[in-house]
């Protein structure tokens, strides 16, 4: 029996043991005077033909999930660990104090917007003879109605709106909530640890390294006019400012939403667009932009995915989802907190952008769930676009050059920060092959669930065509001049660099692009084009 065999039976007997001990304490807690009344109903639904069952749903690393349920009633647990297996470099301590924490800010969020968040039924701490050294703690809370993961949205190419603009409004008051600056700070290690790797991979790339698959991407760094890895200082330090109580892990996998309606029902979304925001063991007091920064990454990565897959109208369709959610919690803050500081907010979420970014091009987390095959080369172009924008979108939410940036001066140029790489793949995949059938969620049809306790950190180691590239080069004029450098693109045989917009509209168009650009100089004093001037 070889050591891989052996590691895997012994990670089963452990999940089996962990299943047995908490079905038997919510075995314990089912009982008709309990005060619960999930717990009565559970009792009253057990019999001899019905027993109570329980569901391993995802996890593993740091913790599992479960259903509990007999008949048509049912409960969530999770189970907490005192490690984070899903961070190999992490040998410290993962405190399973998060999970009291969890349940405090489940319970908060619960008086903010009551229809949009679990509610904590029981906490307790575990033990058991087999795990003498384990330190584990559970808890348990209401089932959920929504059952569909909001990713599954993304990746099909429609996105409920109604959940952006609510989703919003929900985070805007529970940013505005009093908090202790402390609270949960025994979360901050694990995660500033993954920060501390991906610095480390962005300064090689930077020193002239390279990652296979990101030829853009290294080359664009060569002419970024601000380091990469000084700007990914400023987001790592950024972290640690405590402006509100955050979820800190809002991203499409930990929003759950009403399930797809059958084909029969002639309706892309369930009725009420109503949401379930899950998994707060990561809660902290950090930056506003944490919480808005990372519902935008998949979406945006999905969008590139749709493009190069002749699908503009549902990249389109994920990329306003984004909109719509930044401009409705921005015009919530701008009332209470006025205008400059909403601006501010949306920097700052235009720069957490980049970070959750950098970790799907630097540590692939994510991207096997995106609408295209990992193993394809339409795949290496949208890894290669996403180190593009995240280099852009690093620089706009962090860069010295944009303090003081006016909203529609940020917004115009995160949109063209947007669209410069959903042209890019378009064009650059534009007449090589008819247009293919939309892939929908494979998450959906195989009933997985998404779980960050699933994904592990390797160790240390939009737009319609043509007509709305021009709307996006007229966004830039419009927006902060000079942010973006023009991207290199990819070298052809000889030497020739393939232009990011080729076929954009012949040679008149090629001539006015000429035009509406400049040459300058990067930071190693190697030339490139540049849009407009500089700051």
């Amino acid at each position: 029996m070889d050591e891989d065999t052996t590691s895997s039976e012994k990670m089963k007997r452990d999940s089996d043991i962990k299943m047995e001990i908490v079905l038997d304490i919510i075995k314990g807690l089912c009982h008709a005077d309990s005060k619960v009344k999930e717990f009565v109903e559970l009792c009253n639904s057990i019999t001899p033909l019905t027993p109570l069952e329980i569901t391993v749903l995802s996890g593993g690393l740091t913790n599992y999930s479960y259903k509990i349920h007999v008949a048509d009633k049912a409960v969530f647990a999770k189970l907490a660990f005192n490690y984070a297996l899903w961070n190999p470099d992490w040998d410290g301590k993962y405190d399973v104090v998060r999970t009291e924490n969890e349940a405090l800010m489940m319970s908060k969020f619960h008086t903010l917007s009551p229809d949009n968040v679990a509610v904590p039924l029981h906490i307790c701490d575990v033990t058991h003879p087999s795990m003498p050294s384990s330190e584990m703690k559970l808890l348990v809370t209401t089932w959920a109605s929504n059952d569909e993961q909001l990713s599954n949205q993304f990746i099909d190419g429609h996105a409920d709106t109604r959940v952006a603009s609510s989703l919003a409004l929900a985070l805007a008051k529970l940013h505005q909530e009093p908090f202790d600056p402390a609270f949960n700070d025994g979360v901050r290690g694990v995660y500033l640890n993954i920060v501390e790797q991906t610095l480390d991979k962005m300064k090689e790339l930077e020193e002239g390294g390279r990652k296979e698959g990101l030829p853009r991407t290294t080359a664009y760094i060569d002419v970024l006019p601000d380091s990469p890895v000084a700007l990914y200082e400023i987001a790592k330090e950024n972290y640690g400012k405590r402006e509100a109580l955050v979820h800190s892990d809002v991203h499409g996998f930990n929003v759950l939403v009403e399930h797809k309606p059958s084909l029969a029902e002639l309706s892309t979304f369930g009725p009420t667009g109503t949401f379930t925001l899950c998994d707060w063991e990561m809660c902290y007091a950090g930056p506003i932009g944490r919480d808005l920064g990372i519902m935008a990454a998949f979406p945006l990565a999905c969008a590139l995915s749709h493009a190069i897959s002749g699908h503009p109208d549902a990249s389109y369709d994920v990329t306003n989802f984004v909109e719509i959610f930044w401009s409705t919690y921005v015009a919530a803050r701008a009332k209470t907190e006025g205008p400059t500081r909403a601006c501010e907010m949306y920097r700052n979420a235009i720069g957490w952008t980049g970070m959750f970014l950098s970790f799907y091009v630097l540590a692939d987390i994510h991207l096997e769930f995106l609408p295209l095959s990992t193993t394809s080369r339409d795949f290496e172009i949208v890894q290669d676009s996403l180190g593009i924008l995240t280099l852009n979108l690093l620089r706009l939410g962090f860069s010295e050059c944009t303090t003081g940036s006016t909203l529609p001066e940020l917004k115009a140029a995160f949109a063209a920060a947007v669209d410069e790489q959903v042209m890019f793949v378009q064009q650059t995949e534009q007449g090589r092959r008819p247009s293919r059938t939309r892939r929908s969620s494979r998450l959906r049809e195989s009933g997985v669930r998404v779980s960050d306790t699933n994904m592990q950190v390797p160790q240390s180691r939009t737009l319609r065509g043509k007509v709305m590239a021009v709307v996006a080069m007229k966004r830039i004029e419009k927006g902060i001049k000079g942010m973006f450098v023009k991207d290199v693109g990819e070298k052809e045989e000889g030497g020739k660099e393939e232009d990011a917009r080729k076929d954009g509209g012949g040679e008149k168009g090629k001539k006015e692009d000429e035009k509406e650009m400049q040459t300058s100089r990067g930071r190693n004093g190697a030339t490139t084009k540049r849009f407009f001037t500089s700051f």
